[in-house]
């Protein structure tokens, strides 16, 4: 299950997208590797992503899409789940977060960790890494950017940062 903890920090997904992924989702080789979001499981029926918005591609790190890889049961069908439960079928999040998540939790002393604290700490991190609000947005997959910056936007510096050199910017544009 380290792969699925991984992927949610990584990414950002919504614990019911992640277990609605099938392998026909993921793009893993080549120079841009990705997942699209296209479904989300939710009290164990497969549905649309929350808002339109939610069906989107993400980026993955050669790295995470190696880990992903490497865990593909050989002869596995394009339509089977990347993170199946003990019947093939989509994995049970109550399931997940009583077996793996909370014991998980226990041990390293942390309390009121959820699958959620892992799309905050993905979000956090990538406004830390100076994303655009809108990219954000996208990344997320959130209705609108306003949703986006009211749950996120006291993460964001309130530093102006430097002042803009307009003569500097024109002398750039005439050469």
């Amino acid at each position: 299950m380290a792969a699925l903890f991984e992927l949610l920090a990584a990414t950002g997904l919504r614990i019911s997208e992640a277990v609605g992924l099938r392998w026909s989702d993921l793009a893993l080789v080549g120079e841009q590797p990705h997942l699209r979001v296209r479904r989300a499981i939710v009290k164990g029926a497969e549905v649309a992503p929350k808002s339109r918005h939610g069906a989107r591609l993400i980026p993955l790190t050669p790295a995470l899409a190696a880990v992903l890889e490497a865990r593909r049961p050989s002869g596995a069908a394009d339509d089977a789940f990347v993170f199946p439960g003990r019947d093939g079928g989509a994995s049970d999040q109550g399931s997940l977060r009583r077996r793996v998540l909370v014991p998980a939790a226990e041990r390293t002393g942390l309390t009121g960790v959820g699958f959620h604290t892992l799309r905050h700490t993905c979000a956090s991190m990538l406004i830390e890494s100076g994303l655009s609000p809108l990219r954000l947005q996208r990344w997320m997959g959130h209705h609108s950017p306003a949703f986006t910056l009211d749950t996120y936007g006291h993460l964001i510096d309130g530093d102006l940062g430097p002042p803009l050199d307009l003569r500097k910017e024109l002398r750039a544009i005439e050469r």
